[in-house]
């Protein structure tokens, strides 16, 4: 199921179907729309911890009011019994509905940092290319060499990773090329490097 939310949610399959089916437009939009996620359920849970909190607080209030004495009133206790009782309930429907959210979230993180990924992967051809434009050839083999191993672990089931793996080798090829050139140029030989 693509339902986020629901407890049958398969994170692989579902960042697979994005892939394969949305644009890099898309993808920035699914990114900033589960961050927005996030941010909303980490206010949800720290109101219902302060709501939690202050029930507790009410609860040490009262415990304090009717005292320590042996004689208190059995309306005092029954109140208090009562209010310990709703704090107890609260607090486990509490625990149990962040449980659930906890690994929702967690999820949510891990799909956001695999788009993450996949759009630098995506980007990685314009990005080798204003490294090389820029003469920050160290800095393009690093980029390429950090990618590599993912894109020819994965580009065998995805045509467009394919199609970056071999635009990203053709614009190295090209670069060691250029770097060849250069160095022959530099030391004044006319050499064959190829």
């Amino acid at each position: 199921t693509n339902d986020l939310d629901s407890p049958y949610f398969d994170a692989d399959a579902h960042t697979n179907q994005l892939v394969q089916g949305s644009s890099v437009h898309d993808l920035l939009e699914t990114e900033e729309r589960l961050a927005l996620q996030v941010r909303t359920l980490d206010s949800t849970m720290q109101t219902l911890v302060y709501e939690n909190y202050s029930k507790f607080i009410d609860a040490t209030d009262a415990i304090r009011s009717i005292g320590v004495s042996v004689q208190a009133n059995d309306d005092g206790l029954a109140k208090l019994a009562s209010g310990m009782q709703t704090i107890d309930e609260q607090s486990r429907a509490v625990e149990d509905a962040l449980g659930g959210l906890r690994d929702q979230v967690a999820e949510k993180l891990r799909v956001k940092r695999l788009l993450t990924r996949l759009d630098a992967l995506l980007r990685l051809p314009a990005t080798l290319k204003q490294q090389i434009a820029a003469g920050n050839y160290r800095s393009a083999a690093k980029s390429y060499l950090s990618a590599s191993s993912i894109l020819s672990k994965h580009s065998a089931g995805f045509e467009s990773l394919k199609s970056i793996e071999t635009e990203c080798h053709a614009i190295l090829t090209m670069m060691v090329g250029a770097l060849k050139h250069k160095l022959v140029h530099w030391s004044g030989r006319k050499s064959n490097l190829g």
